[in-house]
């Protein structure tokens, strides 16, 4: 009778055992679908916090080219002014001194050549 009973609680315990087993892969599988969802939730949080990053910085890129494009056009106006202002003062000086030199050769002396 005692072997019997030992056959019993074996048999009774790999019921059981095989039930625990049924459930808990259940439970995992429902929690690597659940850890799937969150891991998908989260990729799709992190791709649209790096839409929302990229468009930040392009506008903000496009902020500063236009402000340098700005900068660099206010530069080569001065530079052109400038520019101009040395050539219209350099021929005003060549002017003066060719004049200066030919008072010079009419008074006898002779200038440095420029």
């Amino acid at each position: 009778m005692t072997l019997e009973l030992e056959k019993i609680i074996s048999f009774v315990s790999l019921i059981v055992s095989i039930i625990a087993m049924y459930f808990v892969a259940k439970k995992s599988n429902s929690e690597v679908d659940n850890n799937d969802a969150d891991t998908l939730s989260t990729l799709f949080d992190t791709l649209d916090k790096q839409d929302k990053f990229y468009k930040n910085a392009k506008k903000e890129q496009e902020c500063q080219y236009a402000e340098l494009k700005k900068e660099f056009e206010n530069y080569k106006i001065a530079m052109n002014t400038q520019m101009a202002y040395l050539q219209s003062e350099s021929a005003r000086l060549r002017n003066w001194a060719e004049r200066l030199s030919r008072q010079l050769k009419d008074n006898g002396i002779q200038p440095e050549p420029f």
